[in-house]
């Protein structure tokens, strides 16, 4: 049977498995998803580093090894798997949206699907390394819609719509 995992990343983040939202027992499953679906294929060395910084490389590949197990569990299958015993990805039977994915290839044309900044509200404790990911990636998605919105206002003022104009302006100051 083929699932579809949704991923709304662009504002407070929610993960849907068939329509169905899915909440998991601890914030490194979430990070370790969100990292998923934006990297779509991940070296466990480079997962395990970013979740468990603190930690030795067996205690680090330990705990990451129960985290997909627990993954893998909540979501209701093997969507988490491995190819070979350094790589990580989601399983080639599942359809995963995203709006990150609507955004990057079209983010003039996907500007609603920006509600707020990237994993809004989201936080790992203990891991300099997935907050200077996080980081880049707000910044990385907020320049792009900020663009994208300047360019649309000047598309609208040479249109004479003054109405979109305010609207977006007013997005804009928001972000």
């Amino acid at each position: 049977m083929e699932h579809t995992l949704s991923f709304k990343l662009l504002g407070t983040p929610t993960i849907k498995v068939d329509g169905n939202i899915k909440i998991f027992s601890f914030s490194k499953i979430n990070a370790l998803l969100y990292y998923m679906v934006i990297n779509k294929q991940i070296s466990r060395d480079e997962i395990a580093g970013i979740l468990w910084p603190s930690k030795d490389e067996k205690s680090a590949k330990k705990n990451l090894r129960n985290t997909i197990y627990q993954a893998n569990r909540s979501l209701g299958g093997e969507f988490i798997v491995s190819p070979n015993k350094s790589i990580l990805t989601f399983n080639s039977d599942l359809i995963i949206e995203s709006d990150t994915y609507r955004f990057e290839k079209d983010a003039y044309a996907h500007l609603e699907d920006y509600r707020d900044e990237f994993l809004k509200g989201f936080y790992l404790k203990d891991s300099d390394l997935f907050d200077a990911w996080l980081t880049k990636m707000r910044n990385l998605y907020e320049h792009q819609f900020i663009e994208c919105c300047y360019q649309k206002v000047a598309e609208d003022i040479s249109f004479h719509a003054v109405a979109d104009v305010e609207k977006k302006y007013q997005k804009i100051n928001c972000n």
